[in-house]
């Protein structure tokens, strides 16, 4: 019976984090198309304010709507939370837009100082051993590199926050107590053997 249980278990973790992965790509494409309409939109006003600043507001605006992608998708979809009551869905949507700001600006500074800054000297390696100029080494193949890998931590952050602190379901008192017969009961069964 336990290693059913583990099964199940494991089973339902790679659904899970398939589902999550699905909701990143939603969110992604989001993101992008956001950002592609804003930028038509504030490039084209007449406020000079929005005009120079379009790419900034831009990505700003394809962040917010990907925020709010990704909350509705992860609280339905993902983790299927079912409480609709006002502060649980304050909690959980403030807490999306938290973990992802949050990793939104350890993003950018990761990239800024591994990609603009290259303070790991990777360009001047990748000039000596591949012959690459510094315009393709840093601006092609550096900023892939880091972004690749700044990502993966940024999705792999998000679902841990998540997963740990923003859906976490809560047992009622029913689940407790089957889930304490269910452990007394393998107690009793592993003591006769």
């Amino acid at each position: 019976m336990k290693k059913i249980w583990e099964k199940l278990k494991k089973e339902f973790f790679i659904a899970e984090t398939l589902r999550y992965l699905i909701i990143g790509l939603v969110t992604t494409f989001c993101t992008l198309l956001g950002a592609y309409i804003f930028k038509n939109i504030f490039a084209a006003s007449s406020v000079p304010f929005f005009a120079k600043n379009f790419a900034t507001l831009s990505t700003a605006m394809g962040c917010i709507i990907a925020a709010i992608v990704a909350f509705f998708g992860n609280k339905i979809y993902v983790f299927k939370s079912k409480s609709w009551k006002p502060l649980v869905v304050i909690k959980e949507f403030f807490g999306t837009l938290g973990s992802r700001s949050f990793a939104f600006v350890m993003l950018t500074l990761g990239m800024n100082l591994f990609v603009d800054r290259d303070i790991l000297h990777l360009v001047p390696v990748f000039q000596k051993h591949f012959g690459w100029d510094e315009h393709f080494a840093q601006k092609v193949v550096l900023f892939w590199i880091f972004r690749l890998i700044l990502g993966a931590f940024e999705v792999a952050f998000n679902y841990i926050i998540n997963k740990l602190l923003l859906f976490r379901k809560k047992k009622t008192k029913k689940e407790d107590s089957v889930l304490e017969s269910s452990e007394d009961t393998q107690k009793e069964n592993g003591s006769e053997e």
